[in-house]
């Protein structure tokens, strides 16, 4: 899975550098603007940096080709579920669900919400990636509206609740059948996100993704005596 990162300068309203407490759930949401571009998210969370559009951002936004684009470090917090109040559900999370959750902004075709084959598929894909990250399980695949109750966000999946289960269970297909992944050309594997080299993954050679961090694709290969599991860039993954 291959990530476009494009991080936002530093700033008190939308890139504060809070570190993440131990992650709780992962946040669908929609852009609320039809055709919208990952270039356009991070202009539009970029331009809060001087206090002039308030608060707000999200980690990640899957464009409708399924291009993905991360805007933050994983292990920073985004202001993407910031409320005056919050649902049974949101404080069971936490008393502020910022600092525990990682948001995900969906593009669509219309008003109603609804995305494109590319965006469904790579969001499912990233869904199920970050929950194998963080040892979440589907159902803490969550949406913006579960957290504070009063935004129709996802409005897709407001609207269409049985589109949600079916998200929820596309993840789950992707996690038991769909997360093969194969190496376009010789490829080091790595112990920690561009950290020392392990081993050699071969063009051609298939591997199963199992997690992934700030671009870097965690997977898991046949060791000596049982899995082992390491890092590569997803430059070289298809």
């Amino acid at each position: 899975m291959k990530i476009i990162e494009k991080y936002l300068t530093p700033n008190e309203y939308s890139r504060p550098g809070t570190k993440l407490k131990p992650i709780k759930a992962i946040v669908l949401h929609w852009l609320a603007s039809p055709h919208g571009t990952g270039n356009g998210v991070y202009n539009w969370f970029e331009s809060r940096k001087d206090g002039n559009n308030g608060y707000g951002s999200a980690h990640f936004c899957v464009e409708m080709d399924g291009d993905i684009y991360q805007y933050l470090p994983q292990d920073e917090m985004a202001y993407h579920v910031g409320s005056e109040t919050y649902t049974a559900y949101g404080l069971s999370l936490s008393s502020y669900p910022n600092n525990c959750t990682i948001g995900i902004e969906m593009s669509h075709l219309d008003w109603e919400g609804q995305m494109t084959e590319e965006t469904w598929t790579k969001s499912v894909a990233l869904a199920g990636a970050l929950i194998q990250e963080y040892g979440l399980d589907v159902e803490d695949i969550t949406t913006h509206n579960a957290v504070v109750g009063w935004k129709d966000c996802p409005r897709w999946f407001f609207n269409h609740p049985s589109e949600l289960l079916r998200f929820k269970k596309d993840v789950k297909r992707y996690l038991m059948y769909g997360n093969i992944v194969i190496a376009t050309g010789d490829v080091n594997v790595r112990e920690t996100p561009g950290g020392e080299w392990m081993k050699v993954l071969r063009e051609g050679e298939k591997t199963q993704q199992v997690g992934i961090l700030d671009g870097w694709n965690k997977i898991k290969f046949p060791g000596t005596s049982e899995d082992e599991y390491g890092y590569v860039s997803g430059d070289y993954l298809a």
